[in-house]
């Protein structure tokens, strides 16, 4: 019986993992189907060469793909694969640069109508864009590459779940891509010999 640990398969990259499974992988796909169509793995849909699910993030989803390779004995292994879904970061990073201008309109008229000093500045020749656009980017910057960031852990995480979640409904294992048992899969324990008892007997 297979099974995984999820906590200790973080150990590894999922790209250093493969999924195997006892059975060929048009009917482990068509398992997978089944499954979804039930409820419980959300965002499944077929593809060539294997099949892909959703891996949910905190900003960004992300899919994980998983490919079918070929597997020298029975059965089947598919390799996981995570990839960013690129709508919602577009979506994003658009809102991001067309929001820099209209905050350098917003924040000059503010501080020019509100402090007197300021306006003694942009009397004197001072662009409020020359400090503001800067600062902005630098600021921007940093929260993407943060949200990425998240984003890549949540999505990461999820996706481990799930792949522990497709192993034990195909009762298969995941493995370490040279073929070792990787941390959190399912292993047969080597089967007891005959004690020391039992050999005097």
């Amino acid at each position: 019986m297979a099974g995984t640990d999820g906590d200790n398969s973080t150990e590894r990259p999922l790209e250093a993992v493969r999924l195997r499974a006892p059975v060929h992988k048009d009917d482990a796909v068509w398992k997978l189907e089944v499954m979804s169509r039930r409820g419980r793995l959300p965002g499944f849909r077929r593809e060539v060469g294997g099949f892909a699910v959703a891996a949910h993030g905190t900003p960004f989803d992300k899919t994980l793909r998983m490919r079918a390779e070929q597997d020298p004995g029975e059965g089947s292994v598919f390799r996981p694969e995570l990839r960013l879904d690129r709508r919602m970061p577009s979506i994003t990073l658009v809102i991001f640069v067309l929001t820099v201008w209209p905050g350098v309109m917003l924040t000059d008229s503010f501080l020019y109508g509100h402090f007197e000093f300021y306006m003694h500045w942009i009397n004197g020749g001072l662009e409020t864009w020359w400090w503001y656009v800067p600062l902005t980017v630098v600021s921007l910057v940093w929260a993407w590459f943060g949200a990425l960031k998240k984003s890549d852990a949540s999505a990461g995480k999820a996706a481990r779940e799930t792949l522990a979640k497709i192993a034990a409904e195909l009762n298969g294992a995941i493995v370490a891509a040279d073929g070792a048992s990787a941390p959190g899969s399912a292993a047969a324990e080597p089967e007891a010999g005959p004690g020391p008892a039992d050999r005097g007997s």
